[in-house]
């Protein structure tokens, strides 16, 4: 994905909000590879 503008983005929800939605379970090795994903 490219974009041309600056825009910041801002994520609001927590992920471990976000994986409450998920139906099956997530270790949690994946979880912490997820969230260090999210925070490079």
């Amino acid at each position: 994905m490219t974009t041309t503008s600056q825009a910041q983005l801002k994520i609001i929800e927590t992920p471990r909000d976000g994986m409450q939605g998920i139906g099956q379970f997530i270790p949690t090795h994946k979880k912490i590879e997820f969230i260090n994903l999210l925070l490079q």
